[in-house]
């Protein structure tokens, strides 16, 4: 029986050791939920910085390296940001090869990798600031467009363009 098994079944004996427990994993939970990890009460067991935090009401250690090390969320989740960064980097080593990666995905697995790795977020934040337009300064783009003839997601491209969002 290693640590994390032997703490586990005071969690189930002990009802003061599991309440200490839920609150310190629930700061650990949102702390990985805002770093974008979903990680498990059965995921921090394994941690003995969170163990350690439990039993003793301390912070004692470094938990995420620890986590890094051990659990396979985080390491997936360094993997994506190198490969991220790889990718935005032009001048990066891996530049090409995880371009090509990506490349060679459908759509839809691109979508959704790009989601997994945060890069959507990044995207949309820095690549369109919004103006407030008074309705006298709005009514000439929305006569250009509803003159314009244009349809579908064109008509939305166009309607971004003239400042309509």
């Amino acid at each position: 029986m290693n640590n994390a098994e032997s703490f586990k079944i005071l969690l189930e004996t002990d009802a003061a050791l599991n309440a200490a427990f839920q609150e310190v994993a629930a700061q650990y939970i949102q702390e990985a939920h805002d770093a974008g990890i979903r990680i498990s009460l059965d995921d921090l067991t394994e941690i003995s910085a969170v163990r350690i935090h439990a039993m003793t009401g301390q912070a004692v250690g470094d938990w995420k390296a620890e986590a890094q090390a051990q659990l396979p969320a985080f390491q997936r989740a360094a993997e994506e940001r190198e490969a991220l960064a790889a990718i935005m980097d032009t001048q990066a080593d891996r530049h090409e090869e995880e371009l090509a990666k990506v490349n060679a995905m459908k759509p839809d697995q691109r979508m959704s990798t790009a989601r997994a790795m945060g890069a959507t977020s990044t995207i949309v934040k820095g690549s369109h600031t919004k103006k407030d337009l008074t309705p006298q300064e709005r009514a000439a783009p929305v006569r250009q467009l509803e003159n314009s003839g244009v349809r579908g997601s064109a008509r939305i491209a166009l309607a971004r363009q003239l400042g309509l969002d």
